[in-house]
């Protein structure tokens, strides 16, 4: 026989099947049907439906009842008694209710509640209250769509089998979405715990290992003192437990990083859910919306923080501390103010600002876009979805970062043009077309070659030229100075690939050869 139990949703009575035999359905793993085919859908077998459950819910508690009263009718009635008093507290019987309500004129004496025990009265009372909200209260053995509301998630007024309440509304989405929140929670809860205990682990083996290569350099030092034909093995050996350091190394790296990607995972799932219930609490006024527009934050005064940090210095007890007035703007200054400033100056910094802004909104932009992978990655790590809603939806989400990245980048490109234009100086990599920063050890760039030619005299070159006949004689030296080159004394040998040698270490007696060897060349 299925059980079936009174459920109150939206103010009207249902009855909830609990079995999957009665209900025939369950979450699916296909893209889920919009609600609007449901209801057309559910709608067509109504009829049909609605005629043979509601047979089946009369058999039903027809059936119970019959059980019900054969029941109290075979059982004696149970007797309550105070354990203290032994007073008998049972309530009457419903043969002593039936003969209170035909005799008017017998009346059952007024009882004695003087030895009455309230609490166990109270106890009972609460044991009557949860059996009534029991009744109330659902238990799936499977789930679809029609189980719950096709509207919005919303603040309802409902009964629990004892008083009035409000109740949450939950559509096939948001459970969805609190079913993947809690297994993700879940999940990361074990991983973190497991986590600090294989960080301990692998911090213990790298340790034991930086041990063995401290124990291996002292061998290799031994053995080189004695000549020993081990140093090779020692240092080879060396060499295998700094790579293995390295690569325990990156195991740690690699389990902090898997904790990151379900901790990320996770907040995406929480997001989802926290969604709904901001938009269900902000109907229902139980929370306040969000403004629209941040709070603006006045400038910070100069003076008045400085003297701040000043009183903070001073109370610290810093003797060498010199408290120093700050000098006030003058004409001299190097800051104006705005209202004294030009058309063209405002426009330069106007300019300025908005090229700074577009260049972070475009690095955001690029940071977001390198970091997709990273993110697919996460949340197919705790995703319940089916693989083809996981590809279409990340497909769409790559589509979106790709246009957002090239909005971001003409963007900054068109505010650059406009900077450049306005006469704003631009530094680092803002003028060059690579965005490569400059180096110190960078040496020549081609970039050089527009600020030489820009600052070469072409006039007086053009005028130098003009002096110069088209057919000059070529004049030559009537005295050629013939110098025999030195002749280099030193014997020196060919010294292989990946083999060094010093000569002065080697053969110390030619340290006076380099000596006039570098004479000769500073003459």
């Amino acid at each position: 026989m299925a059980i079936v139990i009174p459920v109150v949703l939206a103010g009207s009575y249902h009855v909830k099947r609990l079995w999957r035999g009665v209900s025939g359905g369950q979450r699916s793993n296909s893209v889920p049907t919009t609600p609007k085919r449901s209801a057309s859908r559910a709608a067509r077998s109504a009829d049909s439906k609605q005629y043979d459950f509601a047979n089946q819910v009369k058999k039903t508690f027809a059936n119970a009842a019959a059980e019900r009263e054969s029941t109290i009718a075979t059982q004696p009635p149970r007797k309550y008694a105070n354990a203290a008093t032994q007073t008998d507290i049972s309530p009457p019987t419903a043969q002593v209710l039936q003969a209170n309500s035909e005799g008017e004129d017998e009346q059952l004496a007024p009882q004695d509640n003087s030895d009455i025990d309230l609490e166990e009265h109270e106890a009972l009372d609460a044991q009557g209250e949860d059996i009534a909200r029991s009744h109330h209260r659902l238990i799936f053995d499977g789930e679809d769509e029609n189980d719950y509301t096709f509207g919005p998630i919303r603040v309802v007024q409902t009964f629990d089998g004892v008083s009035d309440g409000a109740a949450l509304l939950l559509n096939m989405d948001l459970t969805g979405h609190i079913q993947d929140a809690l297994r993700a929670a879940r999940e990361f809860q074990e991983a973190e715990a497991g986590a600090d205990d294989e960080r301990m682990r692998l911090w213990d083996l790298r340790s034991e290992i930086q041990s063995k290569i401290s124990i291996c350099d002292y061998r290799i030092a031994v053995a080189e003192e004695s000549n020993s034909g081990e140093v090779d093995t020692i240092r080879a050996e060396m060499e295998n437990l700094t790579l293995f350091a390295k690569d325990v190394k990156e195991r740690e790296t690699m389990a902090d990083r898997r904790l990151e990607d379900m901790a990320r995972g996770l907040r995406i799932y929480q997001e989802r859910v926290n969604a709904y219930l901001e938009e269900a609490f902000q109907h229902a006024n139980l929370i306040e919306p969000p403004s629209e527009e941040p709070l603006p934050l006045e400038p910070l005064d100069l003076a008045a923080e400085y003297n701040d940090f000043c009183d903070r210095q001073q109370e610290s007890g810093d003797s060498d501390f010199q408290r120093i007035d700050i000098t006030a703007n003058n004409e001299t200054a190097l800051e104006r103010d705005p209202d004294e400033l030009g058309p063209e100056d405002r426009a330069r910094i106007e300019a300025e600002a908005q090229f700074y802004r577009a260049k972070s909104a475009f690095q955001d932009a690029q940071a977001t876009f390198d970091r997709r992978l990273g993110d697919c990655d996460a949340e197919a790590q705790v995703s319940h979805e089916t693989q083809s809603e996981f590809d279409l939806r990340w497909f769409q989400r790559n589509n979106q970062l790709t246009r957002e990245l090239i909005k971001a980048e003409d963007e900054y490109h068109n505010a650059k043009a406009e900077a450049i234009s306005v006469g704003v100086e631009l530094r680092g990599s803002d003028i060059q077309s690579t965005h490569f920063a400059d180096r110190s050890d960078d040496g020549y760039r081609e970039s050089y070659e527009n600020d030489v030619m820009a600052s070469v005299p072409r006039e007086k070159i053009d005028q130098w030229l003009d002096t110069i006949p088209d057919n000059p004689q070529v004049l030559q030296s009537p005295e050629v100075v013939s110098q025999e080159a030195p002749s280099d004394e030193m014997q020196l040998g060919e010294v292989p690939v990946g083999v060094s040698r010093s000569v002065i270490n080697e053969t110390p007696s030619d340290r006076k050869l380099i000596d006039k060897w570098r004479e000769m060349c500073e003459q």
